[in-house]
């Protein structure tokens, strides 16, 4: 993330368990699976173990289709069988962990998702996993950065990257993953040079890997956006951001999170450009999709409002900035209350 602005670049290592399929393919396995919980527990009853990695899929793909809420209803009641079982210290709880610790990592519950997911990584290190664990150890690391411990974050994903290329290769989707966190990373220290290197060869893995338009590619190239942003580089930006939310919008389900985060990015770009017909049409696509993932208060909208409003005020659109002025005022006051 760019110190100091609304640019939010996206975390790939977060959401890559469920990258992978297409939306209607996952739509396709979202129902199989559902079908075969259902089946499973008809014939075992609602606690049976074996219903661990169905519900686990089932939230990998809830999460692929921008569906938090779902999601973190069936990683919850993973973890809950499991350990109702006496199976908290599986392979399986371990992944059951991971999962829900990706979902209120998504959510912005950073104290629920970095306590999970060290616990997944104490659970799957011992059972010679190294590439789950790899995931758990990396995405903690992501967890750690917007918590500020920057440097703590560094060596998780230094680690990360490690075990997947001693395990899957020098150049995998994976490696590419933590690539790309650590250019984040570096990113906010203001490392251009660093992160443009990382950016760019994990864009040259997954290039070699998935096809121009697959959402993988769209969100590595909104993270490279990020970086022309954060050097000024407006125009270069804005190219890129335009590339991928269309890109995004082909490619994945109306109101996925990743088009609001794609769109307010661009809207932010727009803004500085001066560009004030555009940002405002695209903060007000990417707020109303984000309101709806992240919550209506959540503390992450509160500079999204802010942007939103000094672009309607230089449209001279006094009334509507004063509207955004107050979402952004509620959501100051919920957040200090708390």
């Amino acid at each position: 993330m760019i110190r100091n602005t609304v640019l939010l670049t996206l975390l790939i290592g977060v959401v890559r368990l469920a990258a992978d399929d297409p939306p209607a393919t996952a739509l396709g396995d979202l129902a199989v699976h559902e079908r075969s919980v259902q089946v499973r527990e008809q014939a075992l009853g609602p606690d049976d173990p074996g219903l661990a990695p169905l519900l686990a899929r089932i939230t990998q793909l809830h999460l692929r289709l921008g569906d938090y809420p779902l999601a973190e209803a069936s990683a919850q009641r993973s973890v809950a069988i499991l350990a109702s079982q006496g199976l908290e210290q599986s392979f399986d709880g371990g992944i059951a962990l991971t999962n829900l610790a990706m979902v209120y990592r998504l959510r912005d519950r950073l104290p629920e998702a970095e306590s999970l997911y060290r616990r997944s990584v104490e659970i799957l290190r011992p059972l010679s996993r190294p590439v789950d664990t790899a995931a758990a150890i990396n995405n903690l690391g992501t967890v750690v950065l917007a918590k500020g411990r920057w440097k703590e974050a560094r060596a998780l994903y230094l680690e990360a990257i490690s075990l997947w290329q001693a395990n899957l290769g020098p150049e995998t989707v994976e490696s590419a993953a933590g690539m790309t966190n650590l250019a984040l990373l570096y990113q906010s220290r203001r490392q251009y040079g660093k992160a443009g290197e990382l950016l760019e060869r994990a864009m040259k893995i997954d290039q070699a890997v998935y096809p121009p338009h697959h959402p993988r590619i769209a969100l590595d190239r909104v993270n490279q956006a990020a970086l022309a942003a954060g050097q000024k580089r407006y125009a270069e930006a804005e190219r890129m951001l335009r590339q991928s939310l269309e890109s995004l919008q082909a490619s994945l389900p109306p109101g996925h999170p990743d088009i609001g985060i794609t769109e307010s990015n661009l809207a932010e770009v727009c803004r500085r450009e001066r560009h004030y017909e555009d940002a405002e049409k695209f903060y007000r696509a990417g707020i109303a999709i984000l309101e709806k993932a992240w919550g209506p208060d959540d503390r992450r909208l509160l500079s999204h409002f802010q942007y939103y409003a000094a672009a309607l005020r230089a449209r001279e659109e006094f009334a509507e900035a004063a509207r955004a002025d107050l979402r952004a005022t509620r959501i100051r006051v919920v957040h200090t209350l708390r």
